[in-house]
């Protein structure tokens, strides 16, 4: 026998080797609810039609949060990190929908 044949039939014997069982990996926890941008903008989408500066949204997304989830009123460099992501991302969304919503319609 050649010595990969060797090995191969060595390495299939278990009882030879001590190796625990782990059984199935675990899943990543899946949710149906909508993420915070999805649903903070969908919020900002329906309070107006005008498209607020940066301090109103983010005192806006601020406030949003705290609601939202309140440990993160625990921890100011948390709350303020996460509100900036918000604020940003929020803005790029309103500024790309005013602008589907009042471009002139193109032909395919």
């Amino acid at each position: 026998m050649t010595l990969a044949t060797q090995e191969a039939i060595s390495y299939s014997d278990r009882d030879q080797h001590t190796t625990v069982d782990q059984g199935p990996a675990p899943q990543p926890v899946r949710s149906n609810a909508p993420s915070q941008y999805a649903r903070f903008i969908d919020d900002e989408i329906r309070a107006g039609s005008i498209e607020p500066d940066m301090r109103i949204l983010k005192e806006r997304a601020r406030t949003w949060l705290r609601n939202d989830e309140p440990s993160l009123a625990l921890n100011d460099a948390w709350l303020e990190s996460k509100t900036c992501g918000l604020v940003s991302f929020t803005r790029a969304f309103l500024r790309s929908y005013s602008g589907f919503k009042t471009g002139a319609a193109t032909p395919f």
